[in-house]
């Protein structure tokens, strides 16, 4: 078995336990992109991207789950560095994972819940205030369907 997933959402919305649970599933692996370098994100994405295929399609053949990618850079950006330095790179990598029939699977549920998990579990390196975090959520439902009224 082979493939790419793409697994997104706010951060503890459930996308590491999902992917994880994936991944033990069809003894795959998981590729976590973290925002490490947000000024290099284009690099980064480009190589997470590049070695997912790699893992997939190369000798391995193995299910890659990418615990997050570019729409988590476009997200977190918009809501907290006034938006990324590559716009339109989402749509290339888009272009590169639809070639790859790559599957995007969003864990957005319900924003009062997440919101009272971000609180009880926050990362002391992250700490976010319930307003942005709450933009998040709200842009990141928004990514899963434009057409919604937040």
């Amino acid at each position: 078995m082979r493939g790419i997933i793409v697994v997104e959402g706010p951060d503890g919305s459930g996308k590491s336990t999902l992917a994880a649970a994936i991944a033990k599933k069809t003894n795959g692996v998981v590729i976590h992109s973290g925002n490490r370098w947000h000024t290099k994100m284009w690099h980064y994405e480009n190589a997470t991207l590049l070695k997912a295929i790699n893992l997939a399609f190369g000798k391995e053949k193995k299910v890659v789950v990418l615990d997050r990618h570019w729409p988590s850079e476009a997200v977190y950006a918009s809501v907290y560095r006034n938006g990324g330095t590559f716009p339109l790179s989402g749509r290339l990598f888009d272009r590169v994972l639809r070639r790859f029939k790559a599957v995007y699977v969003f864990c957005t549920g319900d924003t009062e819940l997440l919101v009272e998990d971000q609180e009880r579990n926050q990362d002391p390196d992250h700490p976010y205030d319930n307003e942005s975090f709450v933009r998040v959520c709200k842009a990141y439902k928004q990514l899963v369907n434009p057409f919604d009224v937040l």
